[in-house]
């Protein structure tokens, strides 16, 4: 185990500390932990609280509930009845050329508990379409047809279905394999976990960071009152108290020890990890070393633990929170050096709603404001984007480039319209890229004759699996062959 590995575990659990405010929702004012008894401490954590956009497990685990996250991450799709038309423009006369009359086209209805889902997707580029797709699943059968790739209609099971759309796109529809044995296994987990709300996974990650969270104490928070606190990304002035805390490495120690112990004694807790860390598709040797240590294998983080702690101390490690005279978190900075970096985590929160955060690493950072709607129709959007607008900037010495995310209601209120603009550099221009969500769907699936039904029900894995690749090459190819990628590459 090198050093290298040592300090990526610092700089790991010094980064769980700022997600670890999450958990403070465990804590309060009555709350005892070991012989704290003042209410700096527990101040401290409810003011963290209050600067997290959600939970601490609903950031590690991913809250899976908005089906754009389960586009791009691959987490379960949600319960989903909408018509998604995607389409671009540019300020680049050429590449506007290619944009024009070049839209996707989605129209989806998605029930997991009656096991119902039905697709349909159009990709048409200058006018003419390119892509035609269809499937379905009802009850225990499925469907699967494209006029652009095959002139025949498949015929499958809701297993054969399932099993060949996940391994070919990584996105689990699992939920509709069995309702009601997702829905008795969810509330068995419910009643198990931390609290009523969480799961059983949850609840362990609030299990691990009431471990962690013992490195705050009564002896390394401090807190002083001012009128006249600037929180300066949201342009606000406020009243209100800063806590600061500043472990000692005796108290990094302790805590590393008290994880030890925890680790060692709940098979839960090590599973959790194992968990987490597969998922990390590159398994390279610090992975599994980080692995290792995390699990105290052999007692390697038990070993390690002064170490650690002395590189945690030693790293110039301030943690500091704002709250204004309500008690309301409003602001949150966490410091610290890491093998030579500078790194500083920051949020503020305004009090008309708007949120800034940001992660700088010397020179360079990444920073999103997010500013809410004045008056918003519901929280989020049909996709779970938050009305209004989230401005994001990425800056190093020599570049800086900046999206800006609308989410509006039509006047209607018959959809929502998703506004991203950015800049992609001299050849492609200021592009925006708009999606369109309607409140319902018009998804079906069209009537063929019976000639051009294949029955793949009998068939084996080999041949099912031979049909979901032939579709998946297919549109790959299509979108390979695309002028919009042309131009891009």
């Amino acid at each position: 185990m090198n050093s290298k590995i040592v300090t990526t575990l610092t700089a790991a659990i010094t980064c769980l500390s700022i997600v670890s405010g999450g958990a403070a929702i465990y804590y309060d004012k009555t709350h005892d932990k070991g012989n704290i008894t003042i209410d700096s401490r527990e101040e401290f954590l409810s003011v963290n609280q209050d600067l997290m956009p959600q939970t601490a497990a609903s950031i590690v685990q991913g809250s899976g509930d908005v089906f754009l996250e389960a586009m791009f991450t691959g987490r379960e799709i949600p319960d989903t009845d909408t018509d998604i038309l995607i389409w671009a423009k540019s300020d680049d006369p050429e590449f506007q050329t290619v944009l024009e009359d070049t839209s996707l086209d989605l129209k989806i209805h998605y029930d997991k508990n009656n096991s119902e889902a039905l697709v349909n997707a159009f990709i048409t580029e200058n006018g003419s379409q390119t892509l035609s797709l269809y499937a379905d699943i009802e009850g225990d059968t499925a469907g699967l047809y494209s006029p652009s790739i095959s002139e025949y209609y498949y015929d499958l099971t809701k297993e054969q279905f399932i099993n060949g759309f996940e391994t070919t796109t990584g996105i689990s529809l699992a939920a509709t394999s069995n309702a009601e044995d997702a829905s008795q296994d969810s509330a068995k987990d419910n009643s198990d976990s931390h609290t009523d709300n969480t799961s059983i996974e949850d609840s362990e990650f609030m299990n691990i960071l009431d471990v962690i969270l013992t490195a705050v104490t009564k002896d390394n928070v401090t807190a002083t009152y001012s009128d006249n606190l600037h929180l300066e990304h949201v342009d606000e002035t406020i009243s209100g108290t800063t806590y600061t805390c500043q472990p000692s490495a005796d108290d990094f120690e302790n805590m590393l020890y008290d994880l030890c112990d925890y680790m060692d004694t709940h098979e839960s807790a090590r599973s959790y990890i194992h968990n987490i860390l597969g998922n990390i598709s590159d398994k390279s040797d610090t992975v599994l070393d980080i692995e290792t240590l995390l699990v105290n294998e052999d007692g390697c983080l038990k070993n390690k633990a002064k170490e650690i702690a002395t590189n945690l101390s030693c790293s110039a490690f301030t943690w500091s929170v704002i709250s204004d005279n309500t008690g309301t978190g409003r602001a949150l900075n966490l410091s610290f050096i890491c093998n030579g970096t500078n790194i500083v985590l920051t949020c503020e929160k305004a009090s008309k709603g708007a949120m800034y955060m940001s992660a700088t690493l010397d020179d360079s950072y990444i920073s999103i404001l997010k500013t809410p709607s004045e008056t918003p129709e519901s929280a989020t959007s049909l996709l779970g984007l938050s009305y209004g607008t989230i401005e994001i900037t990425a800056c190093d010495k020599s570049n800086t480039t900046k999206a800006l995310i609308t989410t509006t209601r039509s006047e209607d209120n018959t959809k929502d319209e998703t506004v991203i603009s950015f800049n992609a550099g001299s050849r492609i221009g200021n592009i925006e890229l708009h999606i369109e969500s309607k409140n319902s769907s018009t998804a079906s699936m069209p009537l063929t004759p019976a000639e051009m039904h294949i029955d793949m029900t009998s068939s084996s894995d080999e041949e099912v699996m031979t049909v979901f690749k032939t579709y998946h090459n297919k549109i790959t190819s299509i979108l390979l062959s695309s002028k919009i990628l042309g131009m891009i590459l």
